[in-house]
């Protein structure tokens, strides 16, 4: 696979050493994970952490004893920057940089009993903490996360915590040293007793504010808020679906990678499946998918192909694949996988606890307990067997226990010519003029200038395929004004050129190659 790339304007000659060392794959904040927890380089397996970088097309694994802090546990949530680079993660307890340590000012996450009891190990509980990007700046960053008490009532024997608060901290990344610093901490959005573990969240359809989505406990009741450039608000409330979620750390919410799609399993009201709309931030449509199989293991997981086609859940040791697509959703189920019964070491049960979707478009599966494993799903845009998982597909360097961070869709882009788009006001650009692509049909050499050439600031481009999967991400440097590409390798078809600054889609094209 060959990349041309042509620079005309004289004065960024120099940065074109640079532009080779740019991949051809997608690069994005969800780009890095961290998993494990102590420092132990001795022993057999080692004790430490790991961070799994998704960026080239293919998983590279980094290990790092230096720093004992953040037991990456239940609690898995980081953010890295545009180039895929590790910037910022959190255990539920402290907000630690890319070096792993505490960043400023980012010690004392969820203040309260809870904390106070389990630091400074982990904070207990999982899916309800996720880094966001800011809708104003490229340098500021959101952690959305839940606060515990525990259950007082004796009556409540289902439940050891409940999770009060919704709360917000922003933070401040230095884009040339990397270093953080908090500048909001545990700032309370909302009061309440809510779903734990079922934090969700979605790009609005202007591409660049975001939908989150908290669920009120035992109820059908779902609290939508927006984080705009005004803020975080509470945008509406809506009640839909099926009461329940009793069992409030059973399962986990999602968006489909579309936006879609929102779906949601609780061990007490099964699989509940709604249509939502990015624009006016409504659910719709709900669907229940009633499986009698979960009911043999209470902790259950979901996750969603990159297409968003599939809907896979897994329970302690089964794996099950839905058709999204099915007029009948209910009959599509199928089988995919089986736990196998092994026991790593003769003891640490590597049975099924949590699926996360990666940038490398592949679904990953941690193990039940304490190991050095992770199951996978390599095609999980393929029906049936066909989406090719595998037991034990990963070994990793160093321990590690429970959560994967639960990425939002950081590439969903603006619904180009939506009633709901709220940014032709805030651009930067005329977004019909800025960019001329040309020539359209081509046969594989793509002509982009820039007409407005004055320009100070670095901005993005990404070529995408009709299934919105990305095939280039490029970084167009400030001041230049035209650019040539070869992109003859592509298959014929109908593409989509897009062009960001800070976060936010800025200009969308169609583009066939014959």
């Amino acid at each position: 696979m060959h990349f041309k790339l042509k620079i005309y304007n004289l004065t960024v000659i120099g940065l074109v050493t640079l532009f080779t060392l740019i991949t051809l794959f997608s690069q994005s904040p969800s780009n890095s994970w961290i998993v494990g927890y102590g420092q132990n380089s001795t022993t057999v397996p080692k004790f430490g952490k790991t961070e799994l970088k998704f960026n080239t097309g293919s998983l590279e694994m980094t290990y790092n004893s230096e720093q004992e802090n953040a037991k990456t546990d239940l609690i898995n949530t980081s953010i890295g920057d545009e180039g895929g680079n590790l910037l910022l993660f959190t255990e539920g307890l402290n907000i630690y940089g890319f070096d792993q340590s505490i960043i400023e000012n980012g010690d004392g996450i969820n203040p309260g009993e809870v904390r106070n009891d389990y630091s400074p190990q982990y904070y207990p509980t999982a899916s309800n903490h996720v880094f966001l990007t800011s809708p104003v700046s490229r340098n500021e960053y959101y952690l959305i996360h839940m606060t515990l008490d525990y259950i007082k009532d004796s009556s409540d024997t289902i439940r050891s915590f409940k999770a009060i608060k919704l709360l917000y901290t922003k933070i401040f990344v230095d884009g040339l040293t990397k270093k953080g610093k908090v500048l909001i901490k545990n700032e309370t959005i909302l009061t309440g007793e809510f779903v734990n573990s079922h934090l969700a969240y979605c790009k609005h359809a202007n591409g660049r504010d975001w939908w989150i989505v908290v669920e009120e406990y035992n109820s059908s009741k779902h609290l939508i808020f927006l984080l705009s450039k005004n803020g975080i608000k509470l945008h509406s409330t809506q009640d839909i679906g099926s009461s329940g979620g009793l069992y409030d750390w059973s399962g986990n919410s999602i968006f489909s990678p579309d936006g879609g799609k929102f779906i949601k399993y609780a061990y007490d009201y099964f699989i509940q499946i709604f249509d939502f709309d990015r624009c006016m931030g409504k659910f719709s449509n709900p669907i229940i998918l009633q499986n009698s199989n979960l009911l043999n293991y209470k902790e259950s997981s979901i996750a969603i192909s990159p297409d968003s086609r599939f809907l896979y859940v897994s329970n302690y040791n089964r794996i099950w694949q839905f058709d999204l697509y099915s007029s009948d959703i209910s009959k599509s189920i199928d089988t995919i996988g089986y736990w196998d019964g092994f026991l790593f070491d003769t003891i640490f049960s590597t049975a099924f606890y949590q699926l996360a979707l990666a940038d490398d478009d592949k679904i990953y599966l941690s193990c039940y307990s304490s190991n050095i494993f992770l199951h996978r799903i390599n095609n999980p845009n393929g029906k049936g067997v066909n989406c090719n998982f595998k037991l034990r597909d990963i070994e990793l360097p160093a321990w590690m226990i429970g959560g994967l961070p639960i990425m939002p869709n950081f590439k969903l882009g603006e619904v180009s010519g939506s009633n709901c788009d709220s940014l032709t006001s805030n651009r930067d650009f005329n977004p019909i003029k800025s960019f001329i692509i040309s020539p359209n049909p081509a046969n594989g050499e793509l002509k982009i200038v820039n007409l407005n050439s004055g320009n100070s600031e670095a901005l993005k481009i990404e070529v995408l395929d009709i299934s919105a999967k990305v095939k280039i991400s490029r970084i167009l440097f400030p001041y230049q004004n035209q650019w040539n590409f070869d992109l003859s390798f592509l298959s014929p078809g109908l593409y989509f050129i897009q062009f960001y600054k800070d976060h936010r889609l800025i200009q969308s094209n169609k583009w066939i190659l014959n």
